[in-house]
């Protein structure tokens, strides 16, 4: 519906899932936390807790003025110095390396689909030039 890359979206996919994303969060938050020195042990689980969290936290205080609560911040401050900054810092560095590994990886790929699919139009071309030329001139040519 939305004429998407079917290929991209399957090697997309692969890369990003459920089952992928817990090891490249801890990727990137220890590979952060080391990048800008933030001390402490990194626990695994903490990670999915701390952002579990802070969805939360920040979705009462959008809330918040819709039902009177109070806003809190404090934890949100927390949240990003030890745990999204270094995911975003830790993530970038990888991030590159995979895409462009990708990136080549996969252009082969695309260029051998690419190149069968001109031929198949090729020839799609071709049997319809076909069929109109053996139409005798002055007889109607079928439509399609």
């Amino acid at each position: 519906a939305i004429r998407g890359n079917i290929v991209a979206a399957l090697l997309g996919t692969f890369v990003g899932n459920p089952l992928t994303f817990p090891f490249i969060a801890v990727l990137a938050v220890s590979l952060g936390r080391w990048m800008l020195d933030i001390e402490g042990k990194l626990k695994p689980h903490r990670i999915f807790e701390e952002f579990t969290h802070a969805s939360g936290e920040l979705w009462d205080n959008l809330l918040s003025p819709f039902t009177g609560d109070p806003v809190h911040w404090q934890n949100l401050d927390h949240f990003w110095t030890n745990y999204f900054l270094p995911y975003v810092v830790g993530g970038i560095g990888p991030g590159l390396i995979v895409s462009i590994i990708g990136y080549y990886l996969t252009l082969p790929v695309i260029r051998a689909y690419h190149k069968h699919r001109s031929r198949k139009m090729a020839e799609r071309i071709a049997r319809v030039s076909s069929r109109q030329a053996d139409v005798p001139a002055g007889k109607d040519r079928p439509k399609g």
